[in-house]
């Protein structure tokens, strides 16, 4: 709709703002208009600069340096904020905070200043928490143009002459919590004035819209200076031509204005555009109207003929002129002001006036504010106001837009004066739809005596059917529709009326009869009413095709049916509706069903249902899934069919993170302990779908470490290679030399540093001897010397203690023997002498009879044979003796020495098995066991 189309009405009513009246005691805002003096009739020598409205307040700025406010009453308050011009100013919404640009001629430069205007001195000068210089960043003298400041209180900017936009962050009213910055550096001395800046928030992203002369730009603020800027037009548009749509509906749309057209813009992008041609002065919104101020051509007015309450009076000159004298005729400027309703197309308000100064919208009021200074105040009508006027002109579909906020008795009563107004005119199913809409608001009866008559029976037979399916007939309307359907021989109408009442007649024989002639619906009813389940599902599944209600169906039977219908349409249910079917079967899988079913017979069900899922794996897997969940004793072969199903989809999917997420899933299966599943089934499924990870779990669970390393050498996984042998070398020291021999094997300069680790610890653990190690290094060629130079250093050193250590145990030990054998040859050949006075045993005195021993101890006859174990040896010295020839003899029985040394033989690091096969030799592996002596045949000799 082009705009020349749009309808124009006066649903504003203006009048001028005349202050209040002298009896007034500041009641409500009617007081406003009784009054003698215009509110701004002492401000006509004032040179306004800027304004602005917000927190009850309307503020105004001046060439002077003041800020001037204004409240509900227009009481006035001023003080002195620079020493120069105020520039722009800026009211927040929701807090009483003013910000402010003006230029100190003191300091020849521009400031910001931030006032608290709820904090206020004695003289009347609210509080100044901050004050900022703002300035151009490559031109100091540019002029500040624009100010925009969020409701948050967290961001503000400042736009210059010159396309300089600077940002302020955080904190407004603390210079300790905000840092500034430039969004644009501007053009140097270029005059491309920043005409507008808007903050928008969506989904807590703060974003910027910035229009120039000659652009339109986007900015996303992202935190560390990271901003997103995107280029929405390349024009740009004059000053206070921009503006946010706060309004809902609009979806908050970045509104630019130009001579040719108004264009709408989201954050990605320019939108629509509407076709108001005409100079645009000023745009503004209110309660969702969009407010335009356009410039009328000029034309000659005589002053002495206007008139104070003239809504068209023309304007005087500028502020600062208003006080000199002025010719009896000259040119006037004249503004229009038309005010849009852009969701419904029409023009609710357009007057002009003289040059409008700014329109504000406060106290839920749209005030205009004249260079004359005259204030008017813009008063919407009521609703039942613009109601009358558009039932006068017929125009019931905007009557009803407008009206969509009322209660629905007022919506009904719209609905039915259209409804009439179309029947008046003959169109009997447009009527009828608006009669449908007042259904529950207007009595039946009204409509039912205008459709009556035969020619307009299909009228009527719609409305009964809305009125019965909203539950509001009674039997004298069912009546009524039955005999429409009689007359207009509407079969199917017919037999699904019948369908509601209670048949006299065998109920299969109606259910075969009408399945035949084709009322599926209706034999499906039958079916439903007298029971009878098994036509009821051939219905649904062979003829209607309704697989939910089918579904529903078996769901309300006893467990022993409901098992046995899904086992027979179980797989045509999961190929129509997969997810519906999976949870029942679930439900019957793991439901207790008042707890007589035992878990065994629950598991067993699970398992004849899984032939139902055959190439439906997404289900079967979740069913699987909530099967091993309810059950805490599951059986394998439901777990390694799950497995299998993850490993098939870890498989499959090509998504890294996907495929990470998976393999998650799969681990925790592996590792829950209550899980059930053959560890050798799961091995071969992860080795079939290069499932490493769940190979590597797998081994360390069953302690496979040896092939666990033998997985990581296949795969070259170095970093694991080494964490497997921290971890489990200690129980299998093997893996340190197979690990030496693998990377031994490499060659590779890179792994040096891996050898040195595993150096390391064969050193710590003593887990081979130097040579060998140094043998098995031989065959890396490109092995850094520098890397076992320590290794060698250190083994020599230990081995040459240990040699020295040798030599001083075996200088003992000779000496010992030595020793021992003298005091042999002396008890052999020379008496000993017995001077014990007390027995050993009980340290009482000695007396006969008594035992003496050659270890030189001395005990009562009696004490000897109540303590002594051995009738041969000193009680007191057989617990010793005898500990240290079964020493002996176990170590010269030990079985595991032969395992060890066959392990240590077919070892591929073993080299010299003769040093291998002596060392057992010095351990007594290879005498004679039956002529060895065991401890307590040697305690008896």
């Amino acid at each position: 709709m082009s705009f020349l189309q749009w309808r124009r009405f006066t649903f504003f009513e203006k009048e001028q703002v005349r202050g209040l009246s002298s009896a007034s005691d500041g009641g409500g805002p009617g007081d406003l208009f009784s009054g003698q003096q215009d509110p701004f009739e002492n401000f006509k020598d004032v040179s306004w600069t800027c304004s602005t409205c917000g927190k009850g307040l309307i503020v105004l700025g001046d060439e002077e340096g003041f800020i001037y406010t204004f409240d509900h009453q227009f009481n006035v308050n001023s003080f002195r904020a620079y020493t120069s011009v105020v520039h722009l100013v800026h009211q927040l919404k929701q807090y009483n905070i003013l910000v402010t640009v003006g230029e100190d001629e003191e300091k020849n430069a521009y400031f910001l200043k931030v006032w608290n205007l709820d904090k206020v001195d004695r003289a009347g000068t609210p509080a100044c928490p901050r004050v900022v210089r703002v300035t151009s960043s490559v031109d100091k003298n540019a002029k500040p143009t624009s100010l925009a400041v969020h409701e948050n209180m967290n961001h503000m900017a400042v736009g210059f002459s010159n396309a300089c936009v600077m940002l302020f962050t955080g904190d407004i009213m603390k210079d300790k919590h905000s840092k500034s910055r430039y969004l644009f550096e501007g053009q140097g001395h270029q005059e491309n004035k920043v005409t507008a800046l808007v903050f928008k928030t969506t989904n807590q992203q703060v974003s910027l819209f910035v229009a120039t002369e000659t652009e339109v730009v986007r900015v996303h603020l992202l935190p560390r200076d990271r901003d997103q800027k995107l280029s929405l037009d390349s024009k740009g548009c004059n000053g206070r031509c921009c503006l946010l749509l706060t309004d809902k509906k609009q979806l908050q749309q970045f509104i630019v204005a130009r001579q040719d057209a108004v264009y709408f813009y989201e954050i990605d992008g320019r939108g629509p555009c509407l076709a108001f041609e005409g100079e645009k002065l000023q745009v503004h919104s209110y309660k969702g109207y969009l407010i335009i101020v356009t410039r009328e051509s000029q034309q000659p007015i005589n002053r002495a003929e206007q008139s104070d309450d003239n809504d068209s009076s023309s304007e005087q000159q500028q502020p600062q002129q208003q006080h000199q004298q002025q010719p009896q005729q000259q040119q006037h400027e004249i503004n229009v002001l038309t005010i849009y309703d852009l969701q419904n197309k029409f023009i609710a308000y357009s007057a002009p006036f003289n040059k409008i100064f700014n329109v504000f919208v406060e106290w839920g009021s749209l005030f205009v504010l004249c260079s004359d200074f005259k204030l008017y105040n813009l008063q919407e009508r009521d609703t039942q106001y613009k109601l009358d006027l558009l039932f006068k002109k017929n125009l019931y579909d905007l009557a009803v837009s407008l009206a969509q906020q009322h209660d629905q008795s007022g919506l009904a009563d719209i609905y039915k004066q259209y409804g009439d107004h179309l029947y008046n005119k003959g169109d009997h199913d447009g009527a009828m739809l608006q009669y449908i809409k007042t259904i529950g608001q207007l009595e039946a009866s009204y409509v039912i005596r205008k459709f009556i008559d035969a020619s307009r029976i299909h009228n009527l037979t719609y409305y009964l059917q809305e009125l019965h399916e909203k539950g509001l007939t009674n039997d004298d309307h069912i009546t009524l529709l039955l005999n429409c359907y009689t007359k207009l021989k509407d079969v199917e109408k017919l037999d699904q009326f019948i369908m509601t009442h209670n048949l006299n007649y065998d109920a299969e024989t109606t259910i075969r009869v009408c399945r035949s002639a084709g009322y599926h619906k209706q034999a499906l009813h039958v079916a439903e009413k007298y029971n009878k389940t098994d036509w009821l599902l051939k219905i649904q599944l062979e003829q209607i095709k309704d697989y939910k209600k089918a579904l529903d169906c078996i769901s309300k039977l006893d467990r022993e049916e409901a098992e046995l219908y899904m086992k027979k349409y179980g797989k045509e249910l999961l190929e129509a509706e997969p997810d519906l079917t999976t949870k029942f079967i679930i439900k019957l899988c793991t439901d207790d069903d008042g707890g007589s079913s035992s878990p065994k017979r629950k598991l067993t069900k699970a398992d004849d249902f899984m032939h139902i899922f055959v190439n439906k794996r997404a289900q079967l897997t979740t069913f699987l899934e909530c099967l091993t969940d309810a059950e805490s004793d599951s059986t394998p072969n439901i777990t390694n069919t799950l497995l299998e199903m993850y490993l098939y989809e870890y498989a499959k999917e090509s998504d890294a993170q996907a495929k990470k997420n998976i393999g998650e899933k799969i681990l925790m299966m592996l590792k829950d302990k209550k899980m059930k599943y053959d560890t050798s089934h799961a091995l071969v499924l992860c080795q079939l779908h290069d499932f490493s990870d769940g190979m590597i779990c797998l081994y360390e669970q069953n302690k496979r470490f040896m092939e666990l390393l033998l997985h990581l050498t296949s795969n070259d996984e170095h970093d694991k290679i080494i964490d497997t042998c921290l971890r489990y070398g200690s129980m299998e020291r093997d893996l340190w030399i197979h690990s030496l021999i693998y990377f031994a094997k490499r060659n590779d300069p890179g792994h040096n540093h891996y050898i040195k680790i595993i150096l390391d610890n064969i050193e710590k653990c003593n887990i081979m001897p130097m040579l060998k190690a140094l043998r098995i290094l031989s065959e890396a060629s490109n092995l850094d010397l520098s890397i076992v130079e320590d290794y060698i250093k250190r083994a020599v050193k230990r081995d040459n203690e240990t040699k020295s250590d040798n030599e001083k145990v075996i200088e003992k030990y000779v000496s010992d023997t030595k020793m021992m054998r003298n005091q042999i040859q002396i008890s052999k050949t020379q008496a000993k002498v017995m001077q014990n006075q007390r027995c050993s045993i009980c340290m009482h005195s000695l007396d006969l009879p008594s035992l003496h021993f050659f270890c030189d101890h001395s005990c009562h006859l009696h004490c000897f044979e109540s303590y002594s174990e051995n009738t041969n040896e000193c009680p007191l010295c057989y617990p010793t003796n005898k500990k240290l020839m079964e020493n002996l003899y176990s170590q010269r029985h030990d079985v595991g020495l032969h395992e060890t040394l066959q392990r240590r033989l077919n070892s591929p690091t073993t080299t010299d098995r003769f040093a291998v096969v002596a060392e057992y030799f010095s351990m007594g592996l290879f005498e004679d066991k039956d002529k060895m002596e065991k401890p307590e045949e040697a305690s008896r000799k």
